[in-house]
């Protein structure tokens, strides 16, 4: 039998009968140190960070092969995109159309804050080539949620323009726009909405900070991770051996490679004794669990070290 009937057959194991219809069919996380995939190159490092996975209108229940049937409601915590990160997000997310104002976009750490380098034309059209650019940008987060960058010290072609612009009482959106999901140029600010940015699934709540240093940029969600449900089990939390990257799932059930797990407890590990953390794809992850190891306990928890989940190495090319 292959390694992807035996998770399927004891996903099947796992669908236990008994589980009231009338049972709430959201479904809480716990993340410690996770990179979680949400495309083949765009990812977010979760510091740590409890959740509800809930299912969107029309949908019984939250299935992990469907990131359209649930959404994500953030209850607390923490999490940052590093430069590397961010560049994935602006040029494979953002940036993905034509004609575009930026191109080839990277961030590089500073020590208090991140180096943006890249193409520019004004107007998404001048000059017929890209401009070579490079500007500071730091960042935070206002009232209405939206994570802001705001760009100083702008140069192109080496030349210095910040100052230019403010002696003809030009902010940056006069010159260029973005036109991608979720973002857009405000004044000297790209301003950002969590909630459209990222690939599905949706998310429904907006960070109430945002932070930008040589480690990327961290933003955080109201809540206090250290009384928000689902803690990690307490065999496993006051075990020595306790895992330090981990997915702690738990829900009356869920839906997963094609089964209904009910209920579900569920122990997303790859048991390594480093810090490092695990890669794991939350939604349509059905290769990289059946490329890994899936036990039961008598608990009758599912613990899963799901093969390697590494995305592509960075490619952005200009048109």
């Amino acid at each position: 039998m292959s390694r992807a009937r035996v998770v399927i057959a004891a996903l099947v194991a796992l669908s236990l009968p008994g589980v009231s219809a009338a049972a709430s069919p959201s479904v809480a996380v716990r993340a410690h140190n996770v990179d979680i995939l949400m495309s083949d190159t765009v990812s977010a490092h979760l510091i740590d960070l409890t959740a509800e996975l809930g299912p969107r209108s029309g949908y019984q229940r939250v299935d992990l092969e469907d990131a359209d049937s649930f959404a994500i409601r953030v209850t607390a915590g923490c999490a940052r995109l590093s430069a590397d990160q961010l560049t994935r997000l602006f040029n494979d997310r953002i940036l993905d159309y034509a004609p575009r104002a930026l191109n080839d976009v990277h961030f590089v750490p500073e020590r208090d804050a991140m180096q943006v380098t890249g193409g520019v034309r004004l107007w998404h059209r001048v000059p017929p080539f890209w401009l070579s650019f490079r500007a500071t940008t730091d960042a935070h987060v206002t009232d209405d949620g939206l994570i802001r960058l705001t760009v100083r010290d702008e140069h192109v072609l080496g030349l210095p323009v910040g100052g230019l612009l403010n002696l003809a009482h030009t902010p940056l959106s006069g010159l260029l726009s973005l036109d991608g999901p979720g973002t857009r140029v405000t004044g000297d600010t790209v301003v950002i909405d969590a909630q459209e940015v990222l690939p599905g699934p949706a998310v429904t709540n907006r960070p109430v900070s945002a932070s930008l240093s040589s480690a990327g940029l961290t933003v955080c969600f109201a809540g206090d991770p250290a009384e928000t449900r689902p803690a990690l089990p307490t065999d496993l939390a006051t075990d020595l051996a306790a895992p330090t990257s981990y997915l702690w799932v738990e829900g009356p059930e869920l839906a997963a490679l094609g089964q209904t797990i009910a209920p579900a407890r569920l122990l997303v590990t790859d048991e390594r004794e480093d810090s490092a953390p695990m890669r794991f794809r939350l939604v349509k992850s059905r290769g990289q669990i059946a490329a890994g190891q899936i036990r039961l306990d008598a608990r009758g928890r599912m613990t899963i070290v799901p093969g390697p989940a590494d995305p592509p190495a960075v490619d952005s090319t200009g048109d």
